[in-house]
């Protein structure tokens, strides 16, 4: 059988340790590694577990849909089932992700709500005001609802989305045990990133600089 002889490291021309070739800068680099790696959290939607944040932004998205669905908009608010805004940390985000949905004026669906007040709730027709006088208000208040909703579909449901949020957080802390694990594109990541190249960079230019004076 014949051996091959393994490397020989570059400490000294006569040494017989094999393999440990730039043993020292490869522990150094292994260690910044595994210290940038446990700087920030990036643990996918997918599998992490329903934290706070999490768990607010999904129930806060399924109770805006299922009001939208009351005021004749939940298939323009489905989107927030499909795109939940996971990542907006505070009204500004949120406000950003409501300008960027395409939510449009439907001035029909209040126009058609007054033309059907119009021909049920009359003296001789379906509902009289005369006998059901509460039950006209409640239309008519439903029909002015319709109205504003449809007229300013991204402030009113913002404004809602924000509110509900702010409720679901309060029910999330009693719910949710796990800790809130901040999420990739979060401001807490994105500053532990920039911290970490930083130094990854510090360190790599002190290694070059010390290659250059040893060479």
């Amino acid at each position: 059988s014949v051996q091959v002889p393994l490397p020989l490291c570059r400490c000294c021309t006569g040494c017989s340790r094999p393999g440990q070739k730039n043993s020292a800068e490869m522990d150094q680099t292994a260690a910044l590694m595994g210290a940038m790696a446990g700087t920030f959290s990036l643990a996918p939607l997918s599998s992490r577990p329903p934290d706070v944040v999490t768990w607010a932004h999904w129930r806060a998205a399924e109770r805006v849909h299922e009001v939208a669905g009351w005021f004749l908009r939940g298939s323009d608010l489905a989107v927030l089932k499909t795109r939940t805004p996971f990542l907006a940390e505070d009204a500004n985000d949120l406000w950003q992700y409501y300008d960027d949905l395409p939510l449009h004026r439907r001035l029909e669906l209040p126009v058609a709500l007054v033309a059907a007040s119009v021909y049920f709730v009359r003296p001789d027709g379906v509902v009289s005001r005369q006998k059901y006088p509460r039950l006209c208000w409640l239309i008519d208040l439903y029909t002015v609802a319709v109205g504003v909703v449809s007229m300013w579909p991204k402030q009113v449901f913002y404004y809602m989305h924000l509110f509900i949020w702010e409720l679901s957080k309060r029910e999330a802390r009693t719910r949710c045990r796990e800790p809130a694990t901040p999420l990739p594109l979060s401001a807490a990541n994105l500053g532990a990133a920039s911290e970490a190249g930083t130094k990854a960079m510090s360190f790599l230019n002190g290694l070059f600089g010390s290659a250059k004076e040893l060479a």
